[in-house]
């Protein structure tokens, strides 16, 4: 448990555990549970895209030594036609009964890097998109709550959202008048 400043309404010393804040409501252990969620992501994610790099290097590695051994059997074969005017120059075929193609070779280890890219680009997204939907919920709850509220007090009929928002605050308002200040968060 720590004490922390609500985000909502700048209050000092309020636990970080507690269910919400007793100045303005807000929902202090959900929006410190989230925090935890998306630093857990945001590492998660600079984990991935490390890992990413080092996938990377690997294949630069790779694509290095295959040119290399690109050029060594290039060179073989001219120094072959040099003493072989005459003789068409052979096909390297692969064990699969293709011709090796170092376009496609090269085509393929790009489309590896690029998914890889895009799968690192996802993983982050993800986490930002999540903030934005529990902002926008917590906003939208919030209005509610202030309509509901503003309803209650004038007397006026309230849909039954703003009905049960009322409800659970007033709840949770009254619970937290039979607590000490030291006993909010539990």
């Amino acid at each position: 448990m720590a004490l922390v400043t609500c985000p909502e309404c700048g209050r000092e010393k309020v636990s970080d555990s507690a269910v919400a804040c007793p100045d303005c409501g807000f929902g202090i252990r959900e929006y410190y549970a989230h925090r935890n969620e998306r630093q857990q992501l945001a590492e998660k994610a600079k984990k991935s895209e490390k890992h990413a790099q080092s996938a990377v290097q690997e294949l630069e590695d790779d694509i290095k030594k295959h040119q290399e051994k690109r050029e060594k059997i290039l060179a073989q074969r001219q120094a072959e036609q040099k003493t072989k005017a005459d003789e068409k120059p052979k096909r390297v075929v692969s064990n699969t009964g293709t011709t090796n193609n170092s376009s496609t070779n090269s085509y393929s280890v790009i489309l590896g890097l690029v998914s890889i890219i895009i799968i690192v680009i996802l993983l982050v997204s993800c986490g930002s998109w999540f903030n934005e939907s529990r902002r926008r919920d917590q906003e939208e709850y919030r209005r509610t709550l202030e309509s509901g509220q503003e309803k209650y007090y004038n007397g006026e009929k309230m849909t039954e959202e703003e009905y049960n928002a009322v409800k659970d605050f007033n709840s949770w308002k009254s619970k937290q008048g039979e607590h000490s200040y030291d006993e909010w968060d539990n």
